[in-house]
């Protein structure tokens, strides 16, 4: 803790209930669809909160080198596992996580596992944490350029109905105030 002109005060440890987390990244699920969940991340890219797949937490997205996860490990950051079971292989996850530019935070890509079989493409957006340097990852797994677009037709064919039934009413409503005093003049 510092003071107003920047000498150190003292030290604040605290300790917090990783499951507090969890809770509060489980009722981000949903908001973009029916698989698109949030995912918490240190700065190591480490799984912090991961409500849709809980399994990975505290597992970094793509492995570490040894004398990191030992350092992490010392620190009670990482569980003591195996090293090999501290990693969820997203090695195009941890690219775009490294690469991502805060004017430009989404991305579009196939972040499957090397351990997995291919997935439909994935859309997400990173937002860096201001007051540490931890990031919120959103992704939506079934996302699909086809589905966007027949939304974006079914969108656009309202529109057109409801314009074309605008103007009809308009011209018709027009026409009959027109065509009035004439047809009173014949």
């Amino acid at each position: 803790v510092k003071n107003k002109q920047g000498v150190i005060l003292g030290v604040l440890r605290a300790r917090y209930d990783g499951l507090l987390l969890q809770d509060l990244m489980k009722s981000y699920n949903g908001l973009l669809g029916s698989q698109s969940y949030a995912i918490l991340l240190d700065e190591n890219n480490i799984r912090l909160a991961d409500a849709y797949t809980p399994n990975f937490l505290y597992k970094s997205v793509a492995p570490l080198p040894a004398e990191r996860i030992q350092i992490l490990k010392r620190e009670r950051r990482l569980p003591d596992l195996p090293n090999e079971m501290l990693t969820t292989n997203y090695e195009d996850l941890s690219t775009l996580l490294n690469e991502f530019d805060i004017r430009n935070p989404v991305f579009k890509a196939n972040l499957s596992p090397s351990t997995q079989a291919e997935q439909e493409g994935q859309i997400g957006a990173v937002s860096p944490i201001r007051s540490m340097s931890w990031k919120v990852v959103y992704l939506r797994t079934d996302y699909s350029d086809e589905e966007l677009r027949q939304e974006q037709r079914r969108l656009s064919s309202l529109v057109t109905v409801l314009i074309a039934g605008v103007v009809g009413f308009v011209a018709v409503v027009t026409s009959q105030f027109l065509s009035s005093p004439i047809i009173k003049l014949t």
